[in-house]
């Protein structure tokens, strides 16, 4: 009986915090990441234009994995030529090593929008930028940390 109690007060508190669905799926739970984003600033038909890059990360099935994305771009800013096949590239060092991930900015560019990296649990640092920019444009890079479940 005691150990009954124990298995359904252990699934209430995965519940609670948000590890398990009502039927038992895994739920991405999103990390809080402390950034400053890298930025573009873009010139279309002489109307000037800025977009930030924010990178979300969430906790992916397999503990010490991230799945990295940006918020998505606007409408207005994926019909741009000079951004629409833009990518953020994430240059991350974590418990586990260090890597790079790169994903688009805008779903239409056929690009990956969401992309996992083994990171490691703990504290992760990461640098970004955003390549793809067309001519005469200019970014600026980003950084930022979080702590990997």
């Amino acid at each position: 009986m005691a150990r009954r109690r124990a298995a359904c007060a252990g699934a209430a508190a995965l519940l609670t915090a948000g590890a398990l669905s009502a039927t038992g799926a895994a739920v991405a739970t999103a990390v809080p990441v402390v950034q400053v984003p890298p930025l573009a600033f873009v010139v279309v038909d002489l109307s000037p234009g800025i977009h930030a890059a924010t990178v979300t990360a969430s906790a992916a099935e397999k503990p010490g994995r991230i799945a990295f994305s940006t918020t998505e771009a606007g409408l207005m800013v994926c019909q741009m030529s000079a951004v629409s096949n833009a990518k953020v590239r994430i240059g991350w060092l974590g418990p586990r090593g260090s890597g790079v991930a790169e994903v688009a900015i805008c779903a239409e560019a056929g690009k990956p929008t969401v992309v996992e990296a083994d990171t490691g649990s703990g504290p992760v640092v990461m640098t970004t930028s955003m390549t793809g920019i067309g001519e005469g444009n200019f970014t600026t890079p980003g950084i930022g940390t979080f702590l990997a479940p």
